[in-house]
């Protein structure tokens, strides 16, 4: 991405968070090869780890850990490329992308102090997304030995974290919830739904479903943030951003307007 510094905000707390509420990330490889294509994208969800501050040595490095779908032409690319890498890290670098669904076009009627003062307004996209660059360390579950052990093992936490993580934090579901559903007989009664877990799966189910994904575990070698809020604009073009988003109604709007609000105070650059 462009990072413009008034956009860009590379503060690890805010940038692990956003990527914690938004962890759906395009993973973007460059895999040279004569059977695919060099450049190859998919959307995952992924599981950010990020150790605790007294961590010492090299083992503070931030991860974040998904799987793909073995029929993925990128899968094929990805495995590919490994024949000749015994420790099983793509030999190029890859990038994630992650990005807010707030994002919204700006019309130049909303500059309601440069447009009438000079006309030189023209429209723009206010959005918000985090780049990750990072080696990925591939765990295929049909390799020989050990190495396929320890795929198979990584796979069973990475989907029992993802789970977890994408229960309680993105449905707001809890492991004390007595309802499978968001559906209650009683209206008066707040719903209280129960977070699903791996284990409510067959075991021989979930092993076929192992079968036919890979792992992958990225670590973190650059993060940025961009926060394109109309940190740009003065004061009065910013409330016209503002009262034209709140305007337009809608959750969509309304989430850009908040982003505005918060990027245009001293909490970022």
């Amino acid at each position: 991405m462009y990072m413009k510094e008034i956009y860009t905000d590379s503060t690890p707390s805010t940038l692990h968070t956003f990527i914690q509420q938004n962890p759906l990330g395009v993973l973007t490889t460059a895999i040279p090869s004569s059977t695919h294509p060099l450049l190859q994208s998919t959307h995952i969800p992924w599981v950010l780890d990020i150790p605790p501050p007294s961590t010492a040595d090299n083992s503070n490095t931030v991860k974040l850990r998904g799987h793909i779908a073995r029929a993925n032409p990128q899968c094929s690319a990805i495995l590919d490329s490994l024949t000749t890498q015994p420790e099983s890290i793509l030999p190029t670098e890859v990038l994630i992308l992650f990005t807010s669904p707030y994002h919204s076009y700006i019309t130049p009627h909303f500059y309601t102090t440069t447009k009438p003062l000079t006309g030189k307004v023209a429209p723009t996209w206010n959005y918000a997304a985090v780049q990750v660059y990072g080696r990925a360390r591939i765990y295929n579950p049909r390799s020989e030995g050990e190495l396929g052990e320890q795929a198979s093992m990584f796979l069973d936490t990475q989907l029992r974290d993802l789970s977890a993580h994408c229960e309680g934090e993105i449905m707001g579901h809890t492991t004390t919830g007595t309802s499978d559903t968001h559906t209650h007989n009683n209206p008066e009664e707040k719903p209280c739904p129960r977070a699903w877990t791996v284990d409510e799966a067959p075991d021989a189910y979930i092993n076929i479903l192992k079968k036919n994904i890979i792992g992958i575990e990225v670590t973190v070698t650059g993060m940025d943030g961009k926060f394109k809020m109309s940190q740009e604009r003065g004061e009065g073009d910013r409330e016209g951003v503002l009262k034209g988003l709140d305007g337009m109604g809608g959750d969509v709007a309304r989430g850009v307007a908040g982003m505005v609000r918060e990027c245009c105070c001293d909490t970022r650059p």
